[in-house]
């Protein structure tokens, strides 16, 4: 998988059959048929009538590459399309060149960041005071993961305020 991401890597946007693969790995993730305004494609998680996460996919906004102990990556954000942007973002990874759905990240809070940073998984996610705005938070919380047989593992984790 990293190695047609790879060639890709100078594109502004991951290859359709790269990233419909890694899609299709997901078999809780069911495409939509809503009309969108954005033209973006919008996927739930879980059952078409359940509460699960949602949210559009762009095609330009993702991360891939390997982890320090060489585990292959691919992190897909799903945009909510509201004011908290994004609450879940998937996690891929491949084992013998097929991509693997390792799960979702999520953040009941929105604002949602999850990117590859010196070869570990950085989950980023907002703290909000009483008084805080949604624009806004006191600080940041993050956590860092590493793959190991296709889980997710805490490396450490802190906060900025």
């Amino acid at each position: 998988m990293i190695a047609m991401m790879a060639r890709a890597a100078t594109a502004a946007v991951l290859p359709d059959p790269v990233l419909d693969a890694a899609l299709a790995a997901a078999k809780e993730l069911h495409r939509q048929t809503i009309p969108t305004v954005s033209g973006q494609p919008f996927y739930k998680l879980g059952a078409d009538n359940s509460d699960g996460p949602a949210g559009f996919i762009d095609r330009a906004s993702f991360d891939y590459g390997a982890l320090v102990n060489g585990a292959d990556v691919l992190i897909v954000p799903m945009d909510s399309g509201g004011s908290g942007g994004v609450f879940t973002t998937l996690l891929f990874t491949s084992v013998r060149s097929h991509p693997v759905f390792v799960g979702p990240i999520n953040s009941a809070a929105g604002h949602l960041d999850v990117h590859l940073s010196r070869g570990q998984i950085l989950v980023v996610t907002p703290i909000y005071a009483k008084t805080d705005p949604n624009c806004c938070p006191s600080g940041l919380h993050f956590v860092r993961y590493t793959l190991e047989d296709q889980k997710l593992v805490k490396v450490d984790e802190g906060q900025y305020r």
